[in-house]
């Protein structure tokens, strides 16, 4: 695609968050009339306390007769007339000369030649889901990888997939950067592009949208309908028959075009397991977002201990396995075996620093990768070695009178939990809790392992989390009122060493803005008990009874094991 392919077209960028916000420099850059749209525009009011915006002169009409827009060219003042009643976000001058589409009944979408889609939007959406149906979509993910580019590795998978993505490209050094859902948008990196190893993390959101031909006319071969007539999923995405989207798919200027169709170098699906459930609908769905990658990769790399993973595999796949000797890389014995064109030892996971289950499989599949980029396997083991890993995974807090607390607020869905109570050893009181993407927590309950002793819940998803414990018969649950109150309580209950360990299973945004905040809060609970804060609390009998030094029942408000208490316990 070349810079001038987006020159005088009209484009609306659907979502006003980073990824969005870097999408519209980029077409602006191309010459590009670009509206932004997103729902908290409408939501917004002027009691906002920021106090100065780059907006003015909604008579900026090329793409809508009428509609209440705003046009980012100089400062804006609180309370301007102009914005009609809209408070914009704080940012909004990092999108010089976009337009600012403040009212969705007022605008006239169908003026737009294209719709690109930010990853936290989903093409059901109601601005979206017409574009979709023309087969005029794409996602940020798309149009960032239209430039020259060097080479590119995509990195998928419900857990691991920003460890693995920063590891490749610590490994890389100078030569790679990484960039996608590792926080850098994918339109913020052309200079990079043209001249390093791209490591992109790819989540199933940026796969939806990648490119509006690839899913499109997949549906339109599975599903048919009168002339004219769209067609709805159970879950809502629209469907279009052949005739009203084929042909205008292929006159859009993205679609099939080559610097997308094979997009990555690599593809690496690490595992898939459930997650997202409430943006994709079905697991089904969820799993066709991932093979999105395979698709358009040149090399893929799967898992092949995952079920999910190793089913979009072909003869020309690699793998990577820890139980099984595969074409690609394995573990036989202590030694990591590479085995692409003949079977030969890389190096043993003697001297490996981390050596958990889900950091070795991290590791083979950084290895094949780093190998297949051209770097050297002794290079490729001190790098993996001297990786400090990401933060809120796993991580040690502090320990304080015999009891350890870890922040794993990085595990947003059950398989990445599970990993996190499997690596603890000895006694553990998990913290559970937030919003539970449509997950079965049932699952949860059914794998956990014998040393974890309590479960203590808290957010918007306790009432499912608290019915699917009982669901499955589990009884040592208690529910909470926040993450301060779920680890303090953890923290006091029981007797001995133990750990407690916030490993949610769930995302964060009931409570806090990400997982890295969620985390922080963690720590800072975490270093207020280590300081003697909550001295006053010092143990949680077995009846779930808070008592005091000089034991003094201090509250009975949260029984377990059905004796008593009120209606938050089961």
């Amino acid at each position: 695609m070349k810079n001038n392919d987006f020159n005088g077209k009209k484009v609306l960028v659907v979502g006003a968050g980073k990824s969005g916000r870097a999408a519209a420099r980029f077409l602006v850059g191309r010459g590009a009339v670009v509206g932004v749209y997103d729902d908290k525009f409408l939501l917004r009011k002027q009691e906002s306390a920021d106090t100065s915006y780059e907006l003015r002169d909604t008579s900026y009409d090329r793409v809508s007769d009428g509609a209440s827009t705003a046009r980012a060219t100089g400062p804006c003042e609180k309370g301007d007339p102009s914005l009609n009643g809209v408070t914009p976000p704080c940012d909004i001058q990092s999108m010089p000369g976009a337009i600012f589409v403040a009212g969705r009944e007022q605008v006239e979408f169908e003026k737009f030649d294209m719709c690109v889609v930010s990853p936290g939007v989903g093409v059901t959406h109601a601005v979206v889901a017409p574009f979709w149906e023309r087969g005029a979509v794409l996602g940020e993910l798309g149009l960032g990888l239209s430039v020259k580019r060097r080479k590119t590795v995509g990195v998928t998978g419900t857990n691991g997939k920003t460890t693995v993505t920063n590891m490749i490209a610590h490994v890389l050094g100078g030569r790679g950067f990484a960039c996608g859902n590792v926080g850098r948008p994918v339109t913020d990196c052309e200079g990079d592009f043209a001249r390093k190893t791209a490591v992109v993390e790819v989540s199933s959101f940026m796969l939806e949208s990648v490119n509006a031909s690839e899913p499109f006319q997949t549906y339109s071969q599975q599903n048919t309908s009168p002339a004219g007539a769209p067609r709805f999923t159970r879950r809502g995405i629209l469907l279009a028959n052949r005739s009203a989207g084929s042909v205008l798919a292929k006159n859009l200027v993205f679609n099939g075009h080559p610097a997308i169709k094979k997009a990555f170098d690599i593809g690496i699906v690490l595992n898939v397991t459930q997650d997202h459930l409430e943006r994709h609908g079905s697991m089904q769905e969820y799993i066709r977002c991932k093979r999105v990658l395979v698709q358009y990769s040149q090399t893929v790399i799967l898992n092949y201990d995952d079920e999910n993973a190793r089913a979009m595999g072909d003869e020309k796949s690699l793998y990577f396995s820890r139980e099984t000797a595969v074409r690609g890389i394995y573990i036989e014995g202590r030694n990591v075996v590479l085995n692409v064109k003949k079977p030969r030892v890389l190096f043993t996971l003697d001297n490996l620093t981390d050596q958990q289950a889900h950091s070795i499989e991290n590791m083979l599949a950084v290895t094949l990768a780093c190998v297949l980029l051209g770097c050297k396997p002794k290079k490729i083991y001190t790098k993996i070695n001297a990786f400090g890993g990401g933060e809120h995974r796993i991580a040690f807090v502090g320990t304080h009178n015999g009891v350890s607390f870890y922040n794993d607020s990085k595990a947003t869905n059950i398989a990445s939990a599970l990993v996190g109570a499997r690596t603890i050893m000895g006694a553990v009181n998990l913290i559970v809790g937030g919003q539970t993407k449509g997950q079965d927590f049932g699952v949860l309950f059914k794998k956990l392992p014998n040393h974890v002793e309590r479960v203590f819940c808290y957010g918007s998803g306790a009432d499912v989390i608290m019915d699917c414990a009982t669901e499955q018969g589990f009884t040592q649950i208690v529910r909470c009122d926040d993450l301060r109150d779920a680890t303090i309580r953890a923290f006091g209950f029981g007797d001995g060493a133990k750990t407690v360990l916030l490993s949610p299973a769930c995302a964060s945004l009931d409570e806090f803005s990400s997982y890295a905040e969620r985390g922080e809060r963690f720590t800072e609970i975490v270093k207020e008990i280590i300081s003697g804060v909550h001295e006053q609390i010092t143990s949680y009998d077995r009846k779930g009874i808070w008592r005091s030094q000089d034991n003094v029942q201090c509250t009975n408000d949260c029984m377990i094991d059905g004796s008593g208490g009120d209606d938050r316990v089961q």
